[in-house]
């Protein structure tokens, strides 16, 4: 079984399209949504195959480790609410995992905006996945339950836990980029703009890889807002 964790803070338009794409007629999938703070009307409530649960802590760290808590599939994925993945995302995942050496992996992405801005946006991000063995939230990592649950809990990374996931995966054994792509709302780049938006990543990333505390960069990337679950 696959369990899919979907951390979701005021999600509501975007939550229904992104289960929709978790549905599978091939594989046991279980979909784990967590809320943590959030306002909005539970849309996930009542939907087959979804499981709700909470998170009392804010941030993306707390609730993978809300989820993980839940979770019971041998493989576990975590999507972001704004997010969609292709028909074949869970023949790649466990073609993935049937290889012993490979702890898990995450997909190539894709800007869901035709303009050709946007492609330079995920030809950069896609190589810096591929180069770093590192990943992003919106790239849907995926991993091996048993390896998981060895890994230290990500309460304390409200921000960046992707990141950290990866580094702390690598660890353990062979993470690989499958071609996807995930289909990822632009919603960030058009309300802050493209170039803010890539500076302002770039920035936090090097932060981040100096040691800056999580909350610290987590307060800095949301400022007053809420929080969110995805970009």
């Amino acid at each position: 079984m696959i369990s899919v964790i979907v951390p979701a803070m005021n999600e509501a338009i975007n939550l229904e399209p992104c289960l929709a794409s978790l549905r599978s007629a091939r594989h046991s999938v279980e979909v784990i949504v967590v809320r943590s703070g959030d306002t909005d009307r539970e849309t996930s409530v009542g939907i087959e195959g979804v499981r709700t649960v909470r998170s009392p802590i804010p941030g993306r760290g707390a609730a993978i480790d809300a989820g993980m808590a839940a979770a019971q599939g041998e493989i576990v994925a975590f999507v972001h609410a704004d997010s969609r993945l292709p028909d074949s995302a869970y023949d790649d995942m466990t073609s993935v995992m049937d290889n012993p050496k490979n702890m898990g992996g995450w997909f190539r992405r894709r800007l869901d905006d035709p303009r050709w801005r946007y492609r330079l946006v995920d030809l950069g991000a896609n190589s810096f996945s591929r180069f770093c063995c590192i990943a992003t939230g919106d790239q849907v990592i995926f991993c091996r339950r048993s390896v998981l649950l060895t890994i230290a809990p990500l309460k304390d990374y409200p921000l960046f836990e992707d990141m950290t996931l990866c580094r702390r995966l690598k660890k353990h054994g062979r993470l690989v980029q499958l071609p996807g792509p995930i289909l990822v709302s632009p919603r960030r780049f058009h309300e802050r703009g493209i170039i803010r938006t890539v500076a302002t990543n770039l920035h936090l990333t090097w932060a981040y890889f100096r040691g800056r505390d999580p909350t610290i960069l987590y307060r800095s990337y949301y400022g007053n807002e809420t929080g969110g679950n995805s970009d």
